[in-house]
C-alpha cells in the first residue's frame, strides 16, 4: 500500500505541518527499499505528532476509503494468491538516530530492547489467522479497524504489533500517556464520544427545569379545577369572564358542567359559555353575526338566559352599527350596499325582535337612544346609495337618447 498517497490523504486532514509532511515525502522518495504506511504512522506516533487515538482513526478511516474505491475500481483489487507469512522488516525511512521531524524534539537514540517485539502487520491482508490457526482467504479491501483488532498484540498493547517497525530503534520506544485507558488484547477499538460544551449541558438542563417547572404549575391548575368544589370552579371561571380572559373562562365553564351538569349554576354556565363565544367575535361583525344566529336560538331556551339579556342589549345593536358604519366609510356602491344589507339583517333579526332584547330593556333610555342612532345611520346609507344609484341610471339615459340624436328628450332626462 502506497505511503505516499497516506501522506496526501493525512495532508487533507490537517492535523500535521506541511513542514512535517513534507519531510516524511521526501523520506518516503529517497528510501530505497518499499516504505509501509506502518512505519509512517509509527514515527509520527513516537516523536508525538500523533496520538494513539488520531493515529488508530486515521488508520481506520484510510481503510474505510480503500475498502470503498475497492469497490468501485476493480484495478485497485488485489489478486488472489497466497499472502506472505510475515513482511521483512526491510522498510527504512532513512533517520538519523535523532533525527526530528520538525527539528524541535530531541530524541533518544538508544537502539530497541528487541526487534522481534515489531512485527509489522500486513494491513492489505483481508483477515487473520483463526483460532485454529487456519489463514482465511484473502480480501480486496482494506480492513480498518478490525485488523488492527485481530492482529497479534502483547498484553499490554495490541496496537504496538499494527504500527511497529524498525523506526523503533532510530526514533525511541513510544510511551503510553498516563490518561490512556487500558483494553484488553485483541478487544475492538472503541472511539470516544466527542466531548459536549458545557453551555449544552447548561440549556438541556435549565430547559428541563423550566418544563418540569410548567408542568408542575399546570398540573396543579388542573387538579385544583377538578378537584375544587363546584362553588370554586364556577367563581374561577366568572373571574375569567368578567375580566374579558374569554377563552379561560369558556373552558373552566365546560369544566363545571363536564363535573357538576345538575348543579343550579349549570344553565347559567351554559349561558356564560355562548356569551363568551359571542364576546371572541364582537369585533368582527360578520363572524359574530353569524354565531349569534346560530346559537342565541338555543340560548333562549335556558332557564338562567334573563342573565345573559342585559349584555345582549349591548352586544346585537353594536354589530348592526359596526356593519352601518363600515358601509357608509366604503367608497365602492357594491360593498357599500352589501353592507348595509347586513346592518339591515342584524336589526330585522338580532335586535328589533323580542326574542333577545325584551320590550323592557328597549325602553332603557341609553339602549333606546342606541337604536335610534343606528337606525338613523342606515337610512341615511341607504339615502345616498339610492342617489347614486339613480344618479348612475339618469347619466346612462341621457347618453342613450344623446346617442340616438334625442337631444329634447336628454335635456328633460337631466332636469
Amino acid at each position: 500500500m502506497s505511503a505516499a498517497k497516506f501522506l496526501d490523504y493525512l495532508a487533507g486532514t490537517g492535523l500535521l505541518d506541511e513542514g512535517i509532511l513534507s519531510k516524511l515525502h521526501q523520506k518516503v522518495a529517497n528510501s530505497k527499499k518499499n516504505v509501509s504506511i506502518e512505519v509512517v504512522v509509527k514515527a509520527l506516533m513516537d516523536q508525538g505528532h500523533l496520538t494513539r487515538f488520531q493515529a488508530t482513526k486515521l488508520v481506520t478511516e484510510y481503510g474505510d476509503l480503500l475498502k470503498s474505491e475497492a469497490k468501485t475500481e476493480p484495478s485497485l483489487k488485489k489478486p488472489q494468491g497466497k499472502k506472505e507469512a510475515k513482511r521483512k522488516k526491510e522498510d527504512e525511512l532513512g533517520f538519523a538516530a535523532d533525527e526530528s521531524l520538525d527539528g524541535q524534539q530531541e530524541l533518544d537514540s538508544s537502539p530497541p530492547a528487541s526487534d522481534e517485539a515489531d512485527d509489522i502487520v500486513e494491513l492489505e491482508d483481508a483477515s487473520v489467522s483463526s483460532a485454529g490457526g487456519k489463514q482465511a482467504s484473502s480480501s480486496p479491501a482494506w480492513q480498518g479497524e478490525e485488523k488492527l483488532a485481530a492482529a497479534p498484540a502483547p498484553p499490554n498493547d495490541p496496537l504496538d504489533d499494527a504500527l511497529g517497525d524498525p523506526l523503533t530503534a532510530d526514533l525511541g520506544a513510544y510511551e503510553e500517556p498516563a490518561s490512556q485507558p487500558s483494553r484488553p488484547s485483541g478487544a475492538p477499538l472503541q472511539l470516544p464520544e466527542a466531548p459536549r460544551s458545557q453551555w449544552d449541558t447548561k440549556l438541556i438542563i435549565g430547559g428541563s427545569l423550566a418544563l418540569g417547572i410548567l408542568a408542575i404549575a399546570a398540573f396543579g391548575l388542573y387538579f385544583y379545577l377538578r378537584s375544587g368544589s363546584a362553588a370554586e370552579v364556577f367563581e374561577a371561571a366568572e373571574t375569567d369572564y368578567n375580566t374579558g380572559a374569554y377563552q379561560n373562562a369558556i373552558e373552566k365553564y365546560e369544566m363545571f358542567l363536564d363535573k357538576y351538569p345538575r348543579h343550579d349554576s349549570a344553565s347559567l354556565a351554559w349561558v356564560r359559555t355562548k356569551m363568551a363565544g359571542l364576546r371572541q367575535n364582537e369585533g368582527r361583525p360578520t363572524e359574530a353575526m353569524i354565531y349569534a344566529l346560530k346559537e342565541l336560538p338555543e340560548l333562549k331556551s335556558q332557564p338562567a338566559f334573563n342573565e345573559g339579556r342585559a349584555e345582549l342589549a349591548s352586544v346585537l345593536p353594536g354589530i348592526a352599527e359596526k356593519f352601518a358604519d363600515q358601509s357608509a366609510n366604503n367608497s365602492d356602491i357594491n360593498k357599500k350596499t352589501e353592507l348595509i344589507e347586513s346592518a339591515e339583517k342584524a336589526m330585522q333579526e338580532l335586535v328589533l325582535p323580542p326574542d333577545y332584547l325584551s320590550s323592557k330593556l328597549k325602553e332603557n333610555p341609553d339602549v333606546k337612544s342606541r337604536i335610534k342612532r343606528i337606525q338613523e345611520k342606515i337610512g341615511n346609507v341607504r339615502r345616498n346609495i339610492d342617489r347614486e344609484n339613480t344618479f348612475t341610471a339618469t347619466l346612462k339615459e341621457i347618453e342613450d337618447l344623446t346617442d340616438k340624436g334625442q337631444t329634447a328628450d336628454a335635456f328633460v332626462a337631466r332636469r
